[in-house]
């Protein structure tokens, strides 16, 4: 976390900021009864169930929940043909026990197992991804309400599509056919095509913008069952920031594709943070709020999740000098509420349902 209650060192050491205490109403509020027709939810792990405390803390605040690592195909095949969803089937048996939705993350990805990206033939790769896809959304069919079909299918920061293994070896017709695959596997899922940086200013992003607007617009001519646009929401105060207009302007034109939208992975790095020039406790929950209502003003969101709840887990970003947590979430590592809970619970309380 880039800024914690016993405070933090930035621009050198020279100042030190402590951060505002919560609200005495954070032991008693509850982000999933805020929503108002809008899900509100985050990653989970399974280390997460293994703890009371942090089942407690899913349970109180989750109307659905993101398994972080457990469907990703590097952990469900690491072998051809050897499956298993065990720690999946865990966390879904867990959703359904505190009344929460589950949201499928990710089919197709560029990150693989190695026997996957060691695949040279095309054929043999459409035939291994049509299994994948068969495989994992037919066993969770009428469990997930929404799968992020394709992840990250472009460069991290700019505006080209990524090398992937699919983008190889099938072109960019893999997008179409993943998703037209996850349909046919479970009709009644809501499927999302899930990417970073597109909620950010700069050229470079206003680019990456202008390049999903042109995926979306050819997918939904050709009839593609792509129903939603995933935002990730990674954000790196000091380095980038949200762009409300651009935003705004990019979700009128989804908007009129007919597609929803998901706030998929929100948290904030303090990678950078040592570059604001007046540093700002509340940055991370400011940043969340912001972006949770322009989204919501477009009429088109669906869920917020965090990536999330709990900076246990998160890796110290010891390179900067200054204690901060690799992720900035709603809870420190003691399970104390940070700023940023009541920054979130502000903005979904304003938020309405799609329209």
């Amino acid at each position: 976390m880039a800024f914690t209650r016993r405070g933090l060192l930035l621009g050198g050491g020279a100042t030190v900021l402590t951060m505002g205490m919560p609200s005495a109403a954070a032991d008693d509020l509850s982000l999933r009864n805020l929503t108002r027709g809008i899900r509100f939810g985050a990653a989970i792990d399974i280390e997460d169930l293994r703890d009371p405390a942090m089942r407690e803390l899913f349970r109180r605040h989750c109307s659905s929940l993101t398994p972080r690592n457990a469907l990703k195909w590097v952990g469900t095949e690491k072998q051809p043909g050897h499956v298993q969803f065990n720690d999946a089937d865990k966390i879904a048996a867990f959703a359904k026990e505190i009344g929460a939705g589950l949201y499928g993350h990710t089919l197709i990805w560029y990150r693989v197992p190695r026997w996957v990206a060691a695949i040279t033939d095309p054929a043999e790769l459409r035939d291994t991804m049509n299994r994948h896809i068969d495989q994992t959304v037919g066993h969770f069919a009428g469990q997930v309400y929404a799968w992020d079909v394709v992840n990250e299918v472009m460069e991290y920061d700019s505006a080209q599509w990524r090398s992937s293994v699919f983008y190889r070896l099938l072109g960019k017709d893999h997008v179409r056919e993943a998703f037209e695959r996850a349909h046919r596997a479970d009709p009644k899922a809501t499927l999302v095509i899930n990417e970073t940086h597109l909620e950010k200013a700069g050229a470079n992003y206003d680019a990456r913008r202008a390049m999903m607007l042109d995926m979306l617009r050819e997918l939904r001519a050709a009839n593609v069952p792509v129903h939603a646009i995933g935002l990730q929401a990674h954000f790196r105060p000091g380095f980038d920031r949200l762009d409300a207009p651009a935003l705004s302007a990019f979700l009128r034109e989804t908007k009129r594709l007919g597609l929803g939208t998901y706030i998929t992975e929100m948290d904030g790095s303090c990678k950078f943070a040592h570059r604001l020039r007046d540093p700002d406790p509340d940055v991370y929950g400011r940043t969340f709020a912001d972006l949770v209502r322009t989204v919501s003003a477009s009429g088109t969101l669906r869920g917020v999740t965090t990536w999330g709840l709990r900076e246990k887990f998160s890796k110290a970003e010891a390179a900067q000098g200054h204690g901060c947590r690799a992720r900035a979430l709603l809870y420190d590592e003691n399970m104390v509420p940070l700023p940023a809970l009541d920054a979130l619970a502000g903005a979904l309380r304003q938020a309405g349902p799609s329209r």
